[in-house]
């Protein structure tokens, strides 16, 4: 689990590099760390983020559990999504349709992983001394109503300052 929230945040890093000036992107550290993936986690992190004074005008959660649980913190400080800020997660969990808004989310692409694991499985089994094989694959983006374009007086103040 650490293993692959580490590979997450590593790719959130990764793709935030080509971002545009003054656009801004932090990771924030787990609130709860033996929780990684869990809506508690989320809720807490954006609690304690709100509390330290986060400005976001969007949250991309390392998984869509964690973006629930961020949604009931923004929503509990009055801050309305996709209106004030805009969240999106990863994994496209059976609950990130049924959430209100619904949540736009990366889904995972199944089918795929499955074909590759077994290949792999398959090829290691026919020749166990191989190198390891390291894969990525890009998941769809499916938009739901979480995520908008951010407040106009929010992106005049990131414009000009």
């Amino acid at each position: 689990d650490e293993q692959v929230w580490a590979l997450r945040v590593a790719g959130f890093r990764d793709a935030v590099k080509g971002f545009p000036e003054p656009a801004r992107a932090q990771v924030l550290a787990a609130a709860v760390p033996q929780r990684l993936y869990t809506m508690e986690n989320g809720y807490e992190t954006m609690r304690r983020a709100l509390d330290e004074g986060l400005d976001a005008t969007a949250i991309v959660a390392l998984c869509d559990t964690v973006a629930v649980g961020a949604i009931k913190a923004l929503s509990e400080r009055g801050l309305r999504v996709p209106e004030d800020v805009s969240v999106a997660g990863f994994d496209d969990i059976d609950y990130a349709r049924y959430a209100v808004p619904g949540l736009t989310t990366v889904a995972q692409p199944l089918k795929r992983i499955v074909k590759e694991s077994t290949r792999i499985l398959l090829d290691t089994i026919a020749a166990p001394d191989r190198s390891a094989e390291i894969i990525r694959l890009v998941g769809p983006i499916v938009e739901r109503g979480s995520v908008g374009a951010p407040p106009p007086e929010r992106v005049a103040r990131v414009t000009t300052s």
